[in-house]
């Protein structure tokens, strides 16, 4: 639908409409700027004063913006954040420990106390209304009791030590160190490290250099591109 016309790095990235698009009926815009902007205060700032037309705002920005007149359009989003494991570790290897990890994530305190209730808990990484989601996929109640039972079973009945990474964004270090916190009750003790956004990817996937990763995930324009980038033996992002 369009083509890169000019690319500033850090700074903007240019898209003109693709003249030979097949459904030209579809292309509404001539071109779009898209500013990157990684601190969430000066993209609301620059929609406030009128500098870009559309933008996102993050769920504690959500009454701000109401406040400010800003029209705000909820929609499905492909977007999740999710803890990935190095399963070539030692204790992820173990299928009851990754289980156990699952109990012990309260998904829903996150979600109401630092997404302010603007996000859904999540056990697969599609949303429930997109056409590849799964009803039968196997979701993980908030249960420490349980999460330690597995633990005992994988022979890690005083928990284990390990270290994930995460991007230098305020919010995402938030929500890692409540995970952090959930972890600790059952014996885990995850240490955290930050690096910025852009290397984060071939720090933890081409670098292997820690056990496991707290970022988001933006989804593909097809669900088997998805799987086959996190699930599949050889894929980037399912380092094993």
């Amino acid at each position: 639908m369009f083509t890169v016309a000019d690319y500033q790095e850090g700074a903007s990235v240019t898209y003109d409409a693709y003249p030979d698009y097949w459904q030209p009926e579809a292309v509404n815009v001539e071109s779009i700027e898209m500013v990157i902007q990684a601190d969430p205060s000066t993209r609301l700032n620059a929609i406030r004063t009128g500098q870009i037309d559309w933008t996102f705002v993050d769920q504690n920005q959500v009454a701000d913006a109401e406040a400010a007149g800003l029209t705000l359009l909820p929609t499905l989003t492909l977007s999740s954040q999710h803890l990935q494991l190095n399963r070539g570790r030692e204790f992820f290897q173990d299928a009851r420990v990754r289980q156990a990890i699952n109990h012990a994530i309260d998904r829903e305190s996150i979600v109401q106390a630092l997404l302010f209730g603007q996000a859904d808990p999540a056990w697969q990484i599609y949303p429930e209304g997109y056409f590849a989601y799964s009803p039968e996929a196997a979701t993980y109640p908030y249960d420490p009791d349980r999460a330690r039972e597995l633990l005992a079973e994988a022979g890690y009945p005083d928990g284990f030590e390990f270290e994930m990474i995460t991007s230098t964004i305020p919010a995402r270090l938030q929500s890692a160190e409540a995970i952090q916190a959930q972890l600790a009750q059952v014996g885990i003790t995850m240490n955290i490290s930050q690096v910025p956004g852009a290397q984060i990817g071939d720090v933890f996937y081409a670098q292997e250099q820690y056990d496991a990763m707290w970022a988001s995930w933006g989804g593909r324009p097809d669900p088997s591109q998805t799987l086959g980038v996190l699930y599949t033996a050889d894929g980037f992002g399912n380092p094993r």
